[in-house]
């Protein structure tokens, strides 16, 4: 699903780096970012505060999958972690209320056509 979360991520002792998550998915995500990190890496994926409902910063962990010119793929080391399951929904939630659900009322039944 299309997103733009900010993270940070944490792959101690070497690297702490911002980045976004521009999609994810119950295994997975794309995390657009400057920093360069080898397919292999273990991973903090640190959400920021308010982010999937949780009131502190939460961090799921995952390793790189794969890397280009703008990011890295990132598989989550447990299949849909919690904050990722919510973070989802509630995008999901949102794309709904964003979608622009028309009421168009029919005279000659006088119902509500869903377009």
């Amino acid at each position: 699903m299309p997103l733009y979360v900010p993270v940070r991520l944490d792959a101690r002792p070497r690297v702490l780096a911002l980045g976004s998550i521009r999609n994810s998915s119950l295994s997975g995500a794309y995390i657009q970012t400057s920093v360069t990190l080898a397919p292999g890496t273990p991973v903090g994926v640190e959400l920021g505060q308010g982010i999937a409902r949780h009131e502190e910063p939460c961090c799921v962990r995952a390793y790189v999958v794969r890397r280009d010119a703008y990011g890295i793929g990132v598989e989550w080391c447990e299949f849909a972690p919690e904050p990722i399951q919510t973070l989802l929904t509630d995008a999901a939630s949102r794309a709904q209320l964003g979608s622009g659900v028309r009421h168009r009322r029919n005279a000659a039944t006088a119902r509500i056509d869903w377009r």
